[in-house]
């Protein structure tokens, strides 16, 4: 049997809520040269017999089960066993319109096609879109300098990768870290590559939800500084390749993972001096220093504008007691 041009690999825990209408929006795809891997990590409700049923009635749908192992673990797996030429990602919760693979097959002489979204479930104004435009060679440069810090470019789905580079250079997500590893793989992947192609075309529907970071306080400022670690050392190696600004690109893509840290750190029922311990181990790293001087001069939302001054002091005290206060609200609603 002839290999697909696309593997779509889909990852799946207890998704039984949204799980049919993404794969019913991949399989009306007008596009149909594709596998699809769904991948079962260790799901307790319906979602086992959904993907059974998927693959008992079409082919290019494959059940795979695991033992649960999380998002990064069932990407994997999924990744050692597709036999695309190019591989996309799919989360169980989102959906495509039925042109998406074909709009991503459109542009295949180029190693990585980056699509722009639609943020559902959510009333937040998402304005980091992508422009259409190519990059070649060392103008990727400038296409990390200016997109490396949106959604677009730090989540693994509204993309199509070439599938021999990331089996030729065994790229996988890091499975030590529960949050950030989209952009970890995203960025060694991009460390292979000759030429980028983004779209402005809003295609793929990302259902806005909560995010899995651990609220075990004791491993929060650990994940935060293992993931600046790792980014850290790839955008170094970037920047050696592509002739980037390492500074503002480590500062931009450890954004997200800093405010989403500390907002965790608020939400811990965790004393006042575990509290400020932690927000002071989050400020004493490189990259929490990059963004204070850098990315935080950037417009925020409302409730962040606040917070935007009391962190550039790069007091742990303060910023404590700001979290404090705000104890009671929903969330400081980042911009990211």
């Amino acid at each position: 049997m002839p290999s697909p041009t696309i593997s779509i690999i889909v990852p799946i825990f207890n998704s039984e809520k949204t799980l049919l209408q993404c794969l019913d929006s991949i399989k009306a795809q007008t596009f149909s040269d594709f596998e699809v891997l769904m991948v079962n990590d260790g799901s307790t409700d319906s979602s086992r017999n959904i993907i059974d049923e998927y693959a008992a009635n079409d082919n290019r749908f494959i059940a795979l089960h695991k033992d649960n192992g999380g998002v990064s673990s069932a990407r994997n797996y999924g990744l050692d066993r597709a036999g695309g030429e190019w591989i996309t990602f799919i989360d169980s919760d989102d959906w495509v319109e039925s042109v998406y693979l074909e709009d991503l097959s459109d542009a295949k002489s180029y190693d990585l096609i980056v699509n722009s979204f639609v943020l559902e479930n959510t009333s937040e104004i998402w304005d980091d879109q992508v422009p259409t435009k190519n990059f070649i060679g060392p103008e990727i440069r400038n296409c990390l300098n200016a997109f490396s810090n949106i959604c677009n470019f730090t989540a693994p789905w509204c993309k199509l990768f070439r599938g021999d580079i990331i089996s030729k250079y065994n790229i996988r997500f890091d499975i030590r870290i529960n949050n950030g590893e989209d952009s970890l793989f995203v960025l060694n992947y991009i460390l292979h590559i000759s030429s980028i192609r983004t779209s402005n075309k809003r295609l793929y529907h990302y259902n806005h939800g909560d995010s899995t970071l651990s609220k075990n306080y004791a491993t929060i400022a650990q994940n935060y500084y293992l993931y600046s670690s790792l980014y850290k050392e790839l955008i170094d190696h970037l920047s050696t390749i592509f002739n980037c600004n390492n500074k503002l690109l480590l500062a931009n893509g450890c954004f997200g993972f800093f405010v989403k840290s500390i907002e965790y750190v608020r939400q811990c029922n965790i004393s006042f001096y575990n509290r400020r311990r932690l927000i002071k181990q989050i400020l004493s790293t490189h990259a929490s220093k990059l963004i204070l001087r850098n990315t935080m001069k950037r417009s925020l939302w409302k409730r962040q504008k606040l917070f935007n001054l009391i962190a550039k002091t790069n007091s742990a005290t303060l910023i404590t007691l700001y979290l404090l206060i705000h104890k009671r609200l929903k969330g400081i609603d980042w911009a990211y």
